[in-house]
């Protein structure tokens, strides 16, 4: 059962250096399960508002964009299309659909490791969920020209693209690439590895129409190079389970975090909610 009270519950200000805590929870918790929470009311009440005969004026209204795709799993693993180089990418490579439930968990990770997040952050963070698309993108290679291993994980020479069921190809409107790469000697080879954050606009800035249609059965993220494509896939989020039961949204501590905790995350998008606010 989702919890009760405001959609928006903002951190305290009386001085505390950590974040706030409500009846023994966490204020940014709520905050962000109130908005999972609410998506998901919206996904099962709208069939049924949809069966009400036209005399039914009181039916309620449901706003443009209330009803938006939401991922069975946050997290896909790096998969092969076609090309040259099966081997640009290996196996660690994943990407994070970060949405209310991957911010939670990474609130989580930060509440354990002792680092707070301020108020603004916070109100930041609602935005960007609001309002765009973003994963954090994994991308670690292993190929035997490590100059291009090196140039593969930072995108460079890269064709990224969202790839709808329709055929609509939609680019980042942002790219942060992490500021600096990892690498670790493997047997004779070096394995280089970055972490890079891709935004995506919810809804398109021309049209107002969204992004993923909420009635697209899937969509991809493809990372096309060197004659060599490669896709991230997540499926449409079924509304209720096989006993017709609504999907609940799993505990923090459950969801997959990511490398980068909510503050880190948060704070290289927070440009994000003061520019185009």
């Amino acid at each position: 059962m989702c919890p009760g009270g405001p959609s928006l519950i903002r951190l305290s200000r009386r001085g505390v250096s950590t974040v706030g805590i409500v009846s023994g929870e966490s204020r940014m918790h709520h905050r962000l399960t109130m908005r999972a929470c609410a998506a998901l009311a919206i996904a099962l009440i709208l069939p049924a508002c949809q069966t009400r005969g036209p005399k039914d004026d009181d039916a309620p209204v449901i706003p443009p964009g209330a009803l938006v795709f939401r991922p069975e799993s946050s997290l896909s693993l790096i998969h092969l299309d076609q090309g040259r180089y099966p081997n640009l990418f290996s196996s660690g490579s994943y990407a994070l659909w970060v949405d209310e439930s991957v911010a939670r968990a990474k609130l989580l990770k930060d509440e354990k490791a002792g680092i707070a997040s301020s108020e603004a952050l916070a109100e930041d963070a609602d935005f960007v969920l609001a309002n765009y698309i973003v994963f954090e993108c994994r991308l670690e290679s292993i190929f035997p020209d490590a100059s291009i291993a090196y140039d593969v994980i930072g995108l460079r020479n890269i064709d990224v693209y969202l790839l709808t069921p329709d055929g609509m190809r939609v680019h980042p409107i942002q790219t942060l690439l992490g500021a600096h790469a990892d690498e670790a000697p493997l047997g004779t080879l070096k394995q280089f590895g970055r972490t890079t954050l891709l935004v995506f606009p919810k809804e398109d800035v021309l049209s107002g129409e969204q992004t993923i249609s909420d009635e697209a059965p899937g969509v991809r993220l493809i990372i096309d190079g060197f004659n060599s494509a490669f896709y991230f896939e997540w499926s449409k989020a079924p509304l209720v389970d096989a006993d017709g039961q609504p999907i609940v949204i799993p505990p923090p501590e459950k969801t997959l975090a990511g490398k980068l905790g909510f503050a880190s995350f948060y704070s290289k998008l927070r440009v994000l909610a003061h520019k185009f606010r």
